[in-house]
C-alpha cells in the first residue's frame, strides 16, 4: 500500500465512491486521510522521523562495544539489483540499504581484530537468482576484506531464516561475540529474531544514504520518502508478526 500503486489504487476506489454518490461525506473524508497519510509517508523527513521511534537506543558501533575475545560480524542482506546485456550476461550489485550495510561490515570488521565476516542473504525473488550473500561478499573483498575471512550464507529468504541458519553456521565457529550489522529500521525485528534462535548479538547499525538533495524533499513527497514510509510500513508488520509466530524475543 505504501507504493505508487498503492496510491493510485486508493485514489480510484474514492474517485469510482465520488462518482456514485457525489454528496458522501464519508467519501469526502475518505480522499482527505488517503492524501494527508499519502503525504505524510511519502515525505521524508516525516517518515525518517517515524521511522525513528522505532531505533531511538541503536547508536554507531564502536570498538568499545566488544570486550576482547574472537568476534563474528553478521551481515545481513536487504536485496540486489540484476542487470542484462543482449547476450545474457548478468551484473548482480547490492541494492541501496544492502550496500549501506556492506559499508559498515567494513568498518566493523577494521575495527576488530581477527574478525570473521558472515555475508547472509539467499535469492531475492527467484531461486535462479545469485544469492545476495554472494553478491555482498564480492562488494566486501573489493572494499578490502580478505576473502578467506568471510563465510557466506545463502539459503535464507527471511530475517528469521537467516537467524536460523547462521546459529548453524556459528556453533562451528570459535567465538566470543557476534555483531549483527543491518539498518537501523531492521534492526529491532533482527536483534529479536537473533535472539529467538539463541544468539545474543551486538547491534551495528549502518549509516544510511537515503535522503533528499533537495531542498524541495523536506516539504514535499519524494521518491527517497515513499522507500522509507514502505520500509517503515514492512518492519511494522514484520514485528508483529515475527511476535505472533514466536520468532521474536
Amino acid at each position: 500500500m505504501f507504493s505508487i500503486g498503492g496510491l493510485v489504487l486508493a485514489v480510484l476506489i474514492i474517485a469510482i465512491w465520488l462518482a456514485r454518490r457525489p454528496g458522501s461525506g464519508a467519501a469526502r473524508r475518505a480522499a482527505l486521510i488517503v492524501a494527508l497519510l499519502s503525504y505524510g509517508v511519502s515525505t521524508y523527513p516525516i517518515s525518517n522521523g517515524m521511522g525513528r521511534l522505532l531505533t531511538p537506543r541503536f547508536g554507531p558501533f564502536q570498538a568499545a562495544d566488544v570486550s576482547g575475545g574472537r568476534t563474528v560480524v553478521v551481515l545481513l542482506a536487504s536485496s540486489t539489483r540484476t542487470a542484462e546485456n543482449w547476450s545474457g550476461e548478468r551484473l548482480t550489485v547490492p541494492d541501496r540499504d544492502s550496500a549501506d550495510r556492506v559499508a559498515e561490515a567494513v568498518r566493523v570488521y577494521q575495527l576488530l581484530a581477527d574478525a570473521w565476516i558472515i555475508s547472509s542473504g539467499g535469492p531475492v525473488e527467484r531461486p535462479s537468482d545469485e544469492p545476495s550473500g554472494l553478491t555482498m561478499r564480492r562488494a566486501l573483498v573489493h572494499m578490502g576484506v580478505p576473502d578467506s575471512r568471510i563465510l557466506v550464507e545463502s539459503k535464507s529468504l527471511n530475517t528469521h531464516e537467516e537467524a536460523l541458519i547462521v546459529a548453524t553456521m556459528l556453533s562451528a565457529i570459535r567465538h566470543d561475540h557476534v555483531v549483527l550489522v543491518t539498518s537501523a529500521l531492521h534492526m529491532r525485528r533482527s536483534v529479536g529474531a537473533f535472539r529467538a534462535a539463541g544468539i545474543d548479538v551486538i547491534p551495528a547499525v549502518a549509516r544510511s544514504s537515503r535522503g533528499v538533495s533537495h531542498w524541495t524533499g523536506l516539504i514535499l513527497p519524494s521518491q527517497a520518502g515513499l522507500e522509507e514510509g514502505a520500509l517503515l510500513a514492512h518492519e511494522l508488520a514484520g514485528q508483529a508478526y515475527y511476535v505472533v509466530r514466536g520468532w521474536y524475543r
